[in-house]
């Protein structure tokens, strides 16, 4: 069964974007994975409810070399990552590309679901993920949806 991979920009980190995607979850698997970028200030305790806590697996993402060996060595659980877009301006454009490439490989693959969420201006990230909008604080449907099946 192929994953999916939703890639949206917001312009600032609202936790109820977890909830959120934990919630979605039909098979409810028993932990997913929180990669979070430095610039992202979170109180854990009070931002998440305490169902999400419990299965949530938090790792800090200090540089695009950390993010992508994360990706390809770590297990198949649901990912929720999110990365503020001045540290992903400062990542190499082929080190942007290969990061698409394993994102696009754990979702068809292995089936991997896979958010990625990020924060701030419109940058050139842009360029190599797509045009990603959110309006305000709601999500809208513009995100795009990855899936293995469809062309984008």
């Amino acid at each position: 069964m192929h994953g999916s991979l939703r890639i949206y920009r917001t312009e600032s980190f609202d936790p109820a974007y977890v909830d959120r995607f934990r919630m979605l979850e039909s098979n409810a698997d028993p932990v997913f994975h929180f990669l979070i970028s430095d610039g992202i200030m979170v109180d854990f305790r009070t931002a998440f409810m305490p169902k999400t806590l419990e299965s949530m697996r938090i790792q800090r993402i200090l540089t695009s070399y950390q993010l992508q060996r994360i990706l390809m060595e770590s297990d198949d659980y649901p990912y929720f990552i999110a990365v503020m877009s001045h540290s992903i301006s400062d990542w190499k454009t082929s080190i942007l590309q290969s990061i698409l490439d394993v994102l696009r490989i754990k979702t068809y693959y292995r089936g991997c679901r896979i958010d990625m969420n990020i924060i701030g201006e419109r940058d050139i990230h842009e360029l190599y993920m797509g045009s990603t909008k959110v309006a305000g604080r709601t999500v809208k449907m513009d995100r795009r949806v990855f899936r293995w099946d469809e062309q984008y």
